[in-house]
């Protein structure tokens, strides 16, 4: 099985962001390192979400949007 890579282009009032990310294509969720988002200007809300993860262990994680 091979890796999926996929470029990621925000287009704000701003100009556009460009990223190069690994795409996990079974995921239910979009998982974005924190310095890709606060370079697209993502608002983080208030609040935490759990989140489970591949091996079964809940966390909590921030939710932002766009």
């Amino acid at each position: 099985m091979g890796h999926v890579r996929a470029d990621l282009r925000v287009y704000m009032l701003r100009e556009a962001v460009l990223r190069d990310l690994l795409v996990d294509t079974g995921a239910t969720f979009t998982a974005l390192p924190q310095e890709v988002l606060e370079d697209i200007g993502a608002a983080k809300l208030p609040g935490k979400v759990p989140i489970e993860l591949g091996n079964g262990k809940v966390v909590e994680a921030n939710v932002y949007a766009m």
